[in-house]
């Protein structure tokens, strides 16, 4: 019996990486179960439903996987915050939402998270997504309340619209840096690009009215 929770285990880890990697690339209503089952090597193309339930399920699943270590690596972030005395510093607060998500990478080295946060949010909006998972990530909805309060001169629509454009932003951003053939290799280039587009982005979000 261990023998086989193991086997059954390593399946669905399979299956994860592969609905990732194919939901980055392809979207997630442009791949079928049948070919994430035939991406993870294997032979039964019911092993999605069997381990899932359903496509949602397997979403689900790959929400559940990585929210606990992002929310983990937000709070230590968060921390470092607060030790700071920058827990009304926007782009502070920022960084510690959004450094983490930059982090994670797959066991191909690709940042495939944030390509299948991108886009699966084009169908589903950021606000959906929270409250669906918001079990998962306390300290994750401790930061989005930080980040509101601490521009309260913006109204709730202009707020929505703002967040919004500024994750959409550097979600994307994120993707195309991953796919440009042209960028240097090295962690110097890395952490000059991730600045930026933190900077880029906090500006998105504390934009006024015009």
């Amino acid at each position: 019996m261990p023998k086989t929770a193991n086997i059954r285990k390593t399946t669905a880890e399979n299956i994860l990486d592969a609905a990732e990697q194919l939901f980055a690339d392809r979207g997630v209503d442009a791949v079928s179960v049948r070919q994430i089952a035939t991406a993870a090597g294997s032979s039964n193309n019911f092993a999605v439903q069997y381990h899932f339930g359903d496509k949602a399920g397997l979403v689900r699943a790959l929400f559940e996987r990585r929210l606990p270590s992002l929310d983990a690596r937000r709070g230590e972030l968060l921390a470092e915050v607060a030790r700071e005395g920058r827990l009304q510093d926007v782009q502070a607060l920022l960084e510690a939402l959004l450094l983490p998500m930059w982090e994670q990478r797959d066991s191909s080295g690709r940042r495939s998270y944030v390509a299948f946060l991108a886009a699966h949010w084009r169908f589903t909006p950021q606000s959906d997504l929270r409250l669906r998972h918001k079990d998962l990530a306390p300290t994750t909805e401790m930061i989005f309340s930080l980040i509101r309060a601490a521009i309260p001169q913006l109204s709730s629509p202009l707020y929505g619209t703002n967040s919004r454009l500024a994750f959409s932003f550097f979600l994307n951003s994120i993707v195309e840096y991953d796919h440009g053939e042209s960028r240097p290799n090295s962690g110097e280039a890395d952490e000059r690009f991730i600045r930026k587009v933190l900077k880029l982005t906090t500006l998105l979000l504390v934009a006024p009215e015009e």
